[in-house]
């Protein structure tokens, strides 16, 4: 029963690790939230022409060719 109020009377300390668990976090403000509504569901946001450049896809795919060689037992 002791060791109750002990425990009772110590605080904790926890070190804060992501932005939004600081106190002054405004999920307005915050680029991966304003990709969500108010009832949670995922907006495709549009992209702007900086970003297009930007993208990983191309008119002028590629192509890559593979060549097996067999190696020759001995």
């Amino acid at each position: 029963m002791l060791l109750a109020f002990l425990y009772k009377g110590t605080t904790t300390v926890t070190n804060k690790k992501f932005d939004w668990e600081a106190e002054d976090y405004l999920p307005e403000n915050d680029p991966f939230m304003q990709q969500f509504d108010a009832d949670g569901n995922f907006i495709e946001i549009k992209q702007t022409p900086d970003d297009e450049q930007l993208s990983t896809t191309s008119k002028n795919d590629l192509g890559v060719v593979y060549t097996i060689v067999k190696q020759k037992k001995e």
